[in-house]
């Protein structure tokens, strides 16, 4: 007689473990990795990254201005707030928040270094940028070129980086003194002053 054979059925309850750890070691690899690229761009924007660090902080500084200095950080920042909270409805709302405001205090920066000057060319925002290590970049120039015709831009900055300020930090900041950073107190600009 032929000796039966019972063929085992394979367990599938190690998968979902299995698939856990790859995606754990992943958001590992990807958060080291960000971070050897963040301490590259902060070595290249102090001048200490030799002629490729030089060609990459001309490039940043001329797309983000003086936000070149603080964007390694945020975008370290943003990457690990992105992996710890994957899946996360709010956290993407937050991270898309904090990417806005970085825009808009370039164009903050862009008017304070530069006013503005109707017919000015964006590339010339970006050489500028690029060479002095200053101002809001490409960025800023786009966003003050595009909205500084049609409304009074200091006052819908302010605006805009209180409600996204409000947005990023899921709650209101105070400040001292009777009023609170807050969207409704910017419509009349006493809480952003």
């Amino acid at each position: 007689m032929a000796a039966r054979q019972t063929k085992r059925r394979k367990s599938t309850k190690s998968r979902p473990k299995k698939d856990q750890q790859n995606t754990e070691i992943r958001g590992e690899i990807i958060l080291l990795a960000m971070l050897a690229v963040c301490i590259l761009l902060v070595l290249s924007n102090f001048g200490l990254g030799g002629t490729a660090g030089e060609a990459v902080s001309s490039v940043l500084f001329g797309l983000f201005g003086f936000m070149a200095y603080l964007l390694p950080f945020a975008l370290f920042g943003l990457t690990a707030f992105l992996i710890s909270n994957r899946g996360n409805t709010h956290a993407y709302v937050k991270i898309a928040a904090g990417a806005v405001l970085i825009l808009l205090l370039s164009a903050i920066l862009e008017l304070i270094f530069h006013s503005y000057t109707p017919g000015a060319s964006l590339l010339s925002y970006y050489r500028e940028s690029s060479r002095y290590h200053n101002a809001g970049g490409l960025a800023g120039g786009c966003i003050i070129s595009l909205l500084c015709p049609l409304i009074k831009l200091h006052i819908q900055l302010s605006e805009c980086v209180c409600r996204a300020l409000t947005v990023a930090t899921g709650d209101e900041l105070k400040l001292r003194g009777p009023y609170v950073l807050h969207p409704r107190n910017c419509m009349s600009m006493q809480g952003c002053i």
